[in-house]
């Protein structure tokens, strides 16, 4: 109910490809693809550079850059963009972890903190929780491994530091939200286990079973030149044969990758013993733990491969089998399962969407809201033959019709915590308040259906009865405490049309409210609308209070006449703002909050990045290629 962009925790508005590529004015999706394909390009680099400065070797690293950008878990990541640079990021946050552990500080510390920031900037934080294991066993193994592991603490620490100022400009708003969200409190056992792994699920884990008829969160296949690679690495590690063989570092890898694996299980396993840390008791779907799995098993695999390309007479000659044989095994499996959409889905414009652009704006001016309470179709696990019918019978459900200009109800993404509870009641008077005039449901339960509207099996459109105007003066508020706003609401009694709600001050009367019974409440009209700024016009005659019928949050202010005034969360969430008699121009503007800090926290990262980089000395670093013990 009127969340604005810079509210949105995953939208990577500050991730530096970002605006660029939008600023072509190419199609979005067409901008998705350029920008998902890079990425996995990237992955693959990554993945090659790591294997390389830990274990030498020039097949092998080919070989874990292919394995891991073409692993089921990395392709399938692509349904969201964020995750896919997130997992094309990681590999080089660990690049940087193990340049720093061999003492290459100046360049550690830069591959730490740039990798580290650009993941922060990427906002899919769930993609970097779902990593955490990897990072924390890499860490441990190279610490380990480290001949002064004091000065790799403190490197470390310092890149980290330098990370998390760079990843500023995204974080700090993320932050500074979350008490506003649902999030805060932590998710339900329910929620937070959505999509959790389970017993008829885990053949997508090793087998290349997902694709069009299996929802692709779990598939994780890594190729099975892979797995019997990362299998021979086990025994290297048993029998201890193999010289330059990085022992400490695969067995990191070999931790993470089991515990990733535990933990998509969610509570039904060991993750229960974690899922309410401060962190992960907002973190839903523990299945994105797999891409711990995805990325142990590509750079294992190619620890061990080179290995055996160092050791063996012939071993050149296995590393260039094994990689033909991934090439063709990954590479027939991206062509069968990699998430694709005809082009033709983009320019479906269903009938219901159609139908709801025409229902006139609201006496104010604005457009009228609609809430669906279909389902999403499941365009995913069907034939792109079969895709584009699918769609013309589309309910529009969350934000799926922001795409033709239409406004909805419950919006998308994170939702703050007041809106999501009057959302939940499925009220009547809350589809009124929010000014929806036309609400799609399975059943009409004796609401007048909209005759109009095309048929959408199984939903139907009924119409809202009475729906309020986005922005309407009352004249008398009272005061209620937080835990009663909402039964106060919707009780029958109540009436928003004269009376609003505040949670904080004192009740307050106008003598216009004689005047509103008399049906002369003022007029409120719509002079100016632009994202994240809404400019109303109103008069009365007397004293008013003017409540808007968009979602409060802590961004939004509010200035009359070009004062700024207090703003009032008001009717649980919305907001509402006391105004003088006569007539006023009232500006309703956000801001995100921490999004000026978190620009120069990012600012002040990237100067003591150049300044850190750039002066300091190279101390006795192990040659590149040198695997550790």
């Amino acid at each position: 109910m009127g969340h604005p962009l810079g509210f949105t925790q995953e939208a990577p508005v500050f991730y530096p490809p970002t605006i660029p590529l939008l600023l072509t004015g190419a199609p979005v999706h067409r901008l998705a693809d350029v920008f998902s394909l890079a990425h996995l390009w990237l992955a693959g680099l990554g993945a090659f550079l790591l294997v390389r400065f830990l274990a030498g070797a020039r097949v092998a690293p080919f070989f874990a850059g292919l394995a891991y950008m073409l692993s089921a878990r990395t392709l399938q990541s692509v349904t969201w963009p964020g995750a896919t640079a997130v997992a094309a990021l990681l590999p080089f946050v660990l690049l940087g972890i193990a340049l720093i552990a061999r003492e290459r500080y100046r360049i550690g510390l830069f591959v730490t903190a740039v990798s580290g920031g650009l993941a922060l900037l990427a906002a899919r934080p769930q993609s970097l929780l779902g990593a955490a294991p990897v990072f924390v066993a890499f860490t441990a193994a190279q610490l380990l491994c480290s001949r002064d592991r004091r000065r790799f603490l403190v490197e470390l620490a310092l890149a980290s530091a330098l990370a998390a100022l760079l990843g500023a400009p995204a974080v700090l708003p993320s932050v500074l939200v979350l008490p506003e969200t649902e999030r805060l409190s932590g998710l339900t056992a329910e929620a937070r286990n959505v999509g959790s792994l389970t017993t008829r699920d885990v053949d997508q884990v090793f087998l290349p079973v997902d694709g069009l008829a299996r929802w692709p969160e779990a598939a994780s296949y890594p190729g099975a030149a892979t797995a019997l690679l990362f299998l021979a690495g086990i025994a290297l590690v048993v029998v201890r044969s193999a010289d330059g063989f990085s022992r400490t570092t695969f067995l990191a890898l070999a931790a993470a990758g089991l515990v990733g694996f535990a933990f998509a299980f969610g509570d039904a396993g060991p993750y229960h013993l974690v899922s309410s840390w401060p962190l992960l008791r907002g973190f839903r779907a523990p299945v994105r733990f797999l891409s711990c799995f995805g990325l142990a098993l590509a750079v294992g695999s190619g620890l061990a491969l080179a290995a055996f390309e160092t050791a063996l007479h012939r071993g050149r000659a296995l590393a260039l089998v094994s990689l033909a044989v991934l090439t063709a095994d990954l590479g027939a499996h991206a062509a069968k399962s990699a998430a694709t959409v005809p082009d033709g889905t983009y320019r479906v414009r269903p009938p219901l969407a159609i139908h709801l652009a025409g229902i006139p704006a609201d006496p104010v001016g604005f457009p009228r809201r609609f809430w669906s309470f279909g389902l999403q179709a499941p365009v995913h696990l069907l034939p792109d033959a079969d895709r584009i019918a699918v769609m013309r019978n589309d309910e529009l459900p969350n934000a799926a019709g922001g795409r033709f200009g239409l406004e909805s109800v419950q919006g998308a993404g994170v939702p703050l915590a007041r809106t999501q509870e009057a959302i939940a009641t499925r009220s009547v008077r809350v589809a009124q308040l929010s000014g929806a005039a036309r609400l799609i449901v399975p059943d009409a339960g004796g609401l007048p259906s909209d005759a109009e509207a095309p048929p959408i099996p199984p939903a139907l459109v009924v119409r809202t009865p009475d729906p309020f105007s986005r922005a309407i003066l009352v004249y008398r508020t009272i005061a209620v405490p937080k835990a009663t706003a909402l039964t106060t609401l919707l009780a029958p009694s109540f009436d928003p049309s004269r009376t609003a709600i505040v949670e904080e001050g004192v009740p307050w009367s106008s003598p216009g409210e004689a005047l509103a019974n008399l049906g002369a409440a003022g007029a409120v009209a719509l002079a100016d609308r632009q994202p994240a700024r809404v400019t109303l016009e109103t008069r009365a005659a007397y004293e008013s209070f003017l409540v808007f019928f968009d979602a409060w949050s802590s961004g939004w202010s509010v200035s009359v006449d070009g004062v700024t005034e207090r703003l009032f969360r008001s009717d649980v969430c919305f907001r509402g703002v006391r105004l003088a008699a006569g007539s006023h121009r009232v500006v309703f503007e956000y801001r995100a909050p921490g999004v000026r800090d978190g620009l120069l926290l990012g600012l002040l990262g990237a100067l003591l990045l150049v300044a850190l980089a750039g002066r300091r000395p190279r101390s006795g670093p192990m040659p590149g290629g040198a695997p550790f013990p």
